[in-house]
């Protein structure tokens, strides 16, 4: 193992750029570090309970479940009760209907109870003829709103036959007169409720606020599951209820100060391991200040995405695509220390996560494939085998981990298995977006040398076609230089990209050249 030079490390912290890169990523993670606590119990509806007889150490309140609060909202609407509004002008508009000619036709004493009777039928109120089957609704007048029956309200029909019977009543003569009977027969009563739709909505909304998110209290001390039970639902609701509670303010209740001295240490120890991978690995990256910058934005960018999507999407968590950051690091630094610099970049997992190891595990899989499978196949549809390749690491990793903790494995959780695709399809497609980090941190991708080391490419074709000679050299130079890069430990994509450029310039006059 390499021995600690003293002065070598001295020279590398003396370098203030570090010091400002370092600086400005402790500000950044405190600020993302999560207050809140990390459940340490993991359970599963018919599973036994593992740990210790858990009694309630403060009162919390019992959440119902998404079905229960459902329930609720489907009843509220099945049972939503309509708002009419009346409309006042319904019994003008009926007799504007009637023509002029038509009312001086008919006796006065007529004309004033057919007035009457229709101010009475309104009053009673007839209803459209839609939503037939309502039991219930609320019907405005004036103001004042009251519940009746939707069968208490008249139809049109009903209305018209209501009409019809009150003036034979009043007048059992004239009713029967031919002058009469047509008008009578002819006569259209319009609806005069209408259906408030805007009232109807806000009464829906008001009554779904009032929906309660909880059902009951778990006072302190109160039992909860013992040891070696069976976790039923119920039980499972009620840690489910303790969990919400417990990652909202256990431990954060009293003074701020504790938890971010904790955080203090947990970010400081995460930079001295990240100094020392660099130091034994490549030192010479301390030196480089785009490389080391490179590092800590890796190492920032795999501590604050999982904090953010566990803050606002918790459940896709299995579908963060943090192996992508091993091929970024290995398309930019140098083999050796893509691995121990991505694996430190995942250690806050393990404590800012619930199923942080689980988590852990899938993510060191995924950037472990990726980084072997894409050192082979990094071009065209070949990158899609990768992302088969990491999936089946992923998988493998949950299922090894599901059943190492739990004893079993019922292949019921398809969406994870669902989810982990998606990570794995991610993490093809953000690696496109290695081009823009070429451009933020000027620095060049692996790629890049492949690109410019292929004897397809337009000038090496050129130099092959003009002075094939001159080409067979550079050839054979690219590979004596390559392997002995290789031998001291250097870039050696980058030597062999040189070196079959190097007498690029004898296309001009390749027979000036005694090869060519």
């Amino acid at each position: 193992m390499e021995k600690l030079d003293i002065r070598r490390l001295k020279s590398s912290l003396n370098k203030g750029g570090n010091y400002r890169t370092l600086a400005i990523a402790f500000i950044i993670m405190l600020i993302f570090y999560p207050f809140e606590g990390n459940f340490k119990y993991k359970y599963k509806v018919g599973s036994a309970w593992k740990y210790e007889t858990l009694e309630a150490p403060f009162d919390f309140p019992i959440l119902k479940s998404d079905k229960e609060i459902e329930e609720q909202k489907q009843e509220i609407a099945a049972n939503l009760i309509p708002y009419y509004v009346v409309d006042d002008s319904a019994t003008e508009t009926t007799l504007g209907s009637i023509s002029q000619q038509e009312r001086n036709s008919l006796p006065s004493d007529f004309a004033d109870s057919l007035k009457s009777v229709l101010e009475t039928v309104y009053s009673k109120g007839i209803r459209p003829l839609e939503n037939e089957g309502t039991h219930n609704v609320y019907v405005s007048y004036q103001g004042v709103a009251k519940e009746v029956r939707w069968n208490d309200l008249l139809t049109p029909q009903e209305a018209k036959e209501y009409v019809l019977n009150s003036l034979k009543s009043f007048f059992p003569k004239q009713s029967s007169e031919s002058t009469l009977s047509p008008f009578l027969n002819e006569l259209q009563l319009t609806p005069n409720l209408r259906y408030d739709k805007a009232t109807t909505d806000k009464l829906h909304r008001a009554a779904l606020e009032e929906i309660s998110p909880t059902k009951g209290i778990v006072y302190t001390g109160e039992f909860i599951v013992a040891k070696g039970e069976i976790v039923t639902e119920n039980i499972a609701q009620i840690l489910d209820s303790y969990k919400t509670e417990y990652q909202r303010s256990i431990g954060y209740q009293g003074s701020i100060v504790p938890p971010i001295i904790g955080h203090i240490i947990i970010i400081l120890a995460l930079f001295l391991l990240v100094y020392i991978a660099v130091y034994f690995s490549e030192y010479q990256i301390l030196r480089k200040q785009n490389e080391f910058n490179f590092i800590i934005f890796i190492l920032c960018l795999n501590f604050i995405v999982p904090i953010l999507v566990k803050k606002f999407a918790p459940e896709y968590l299995y579908v963060v695509p943090l192996g992508v950051t091993a091929i970024y690091l290995y398309a930019f630094v140098r083999n050796r220390v893509v691995i121990p610099i991505y694996f430190i970049s995942l250690l806050p997992t393990l404590l800012i996560l619930e199923n942080g190891l689980e988590l852990y595990l899938i993510f060191t899989a995924a950037g472990a494939v990726a980084f072997t499978t894409y050192s082979f196949q990094s071009r065209g549809w070949k990158q899609f085998l990768n992302g088969f390749y990491i999936f089946i690491a992923m998988s493998l990793m949950h299922i090894g981990y599901t059943l190492s903790t739990t004893g079993s494995f019922a292949f019921d959780s398809s969406k994870i298995f669902f989810y982990l695709g998606l990570n794995a399809l991610l993490i093809v497609l953000t690696y496109q977006l290695v081009s823009i980090l070429e451009k933020l941190f000027r620095m060049v991708a692996v790629t890049a040398y492949r690109d410019w080391a292929d004897t397809d490419n337009r000038l090496l074709r050129e130099l092959q076609q003009k002075a094939p000679g001159t080409f067979q050299h550079s050839l054979q130079v690219a590979n004596m230089s390559e392997r002995a890069v290789v031998a001291i430990g250097g870039n050696s994509q980058l030597v062999r990209a040189g070196a079959l450029y190097h007498d690029v310039g004898k296309i001009v006059n390749p027979q000036a050249f005694i090869e060519n």
